[in-house]
């Protein structure tokens, strides 16, 4: 095959050489739209290349990642008028240190939720969680408050027990001896619906 051939070749496969190296790229978030139906980033790339794409999330999750997050783009067939951020990831606020196959979701605040490899989940917040439901329910065998003076293990004794038979200091609502089991139990629906606890 002659040079000029070869020349030929080299010349004709350059545009898809390009094409194919620019199909997947490192990106930094610049900034973020989260009132479109799928959210908007814009992405610093190469040399202060600046792109404006859609961010794809995984079903049922969404954040909004803070300006200078990571992020991996693609581009279909390498044009990069047709980009989608598929991954970001920030090195700074990551929650670090979990075990094999634990999961969490962390902000960076420091607030998380993780799922440990030892069974428990542990939901950590610097301010307060709330949870708002028309109804709610908890089923375990121990619960362990301690907070105002509940250090208490209910360990086989129900709330509606504990809260018909405690003693008041007060109006403060802090148990001030043990439980003691009610000569009448009927009372105890009426009395735990109206029972509240101590913040």
């Amino acid at each position: 095959m002659s040079d000029l051939v070869k020349n030929m070749i080299v010349k004709a496969l350059e545009p898809i050489k390009r094409r194919v190296l620019l199909t997947v790229g490192r990106a930094i978030l610049t900034l973020v739209d989260d009132s479109l139906k799928l959210q908007g980033n814009q992405i610093s790339l190469l040399a202060g290349e600046l792109r404006d794409v859609e961010r794809f999330q995984e079903y049922g999750f969404t954040s909004v990642p803070l300006p200078g997050t990571e992020a991996i783009a693609v581009f279909v067939g390498g044009n990069r008028e047709n980009g989608a951020v598929i991954a970001t990831g920030d090195r700074n606020t990551r929650l670090k240190g979990l075990n094999p196959g634990e999961v969490a979701i962390y902000d960076y605040l420091g607030n998380f939720i993780k799922l440990s490899s030892s069974g428990e989940i542990n939901v950590s917040s610097l301010t307060k969680v709330v949870v708002e439901s028309a109804k709610a329910e908890v089923k375990c065998n121990v619960v362990e408050l301690g907070k105002s003076g509940l250090e208490k293990i209910l360990n086989g004794e129900s709330f509606q027990t504990y809260f018909n038979t405690h003693v008041h200091n007060g109006n403060l609502g802090i148990p001030t001896g043990p439980p003691t089991v009610p000569s009448d139990p009927t009372h105890l629906s009426t009395a735990v619906s109206a029972a509240k606890l101590p913040v």
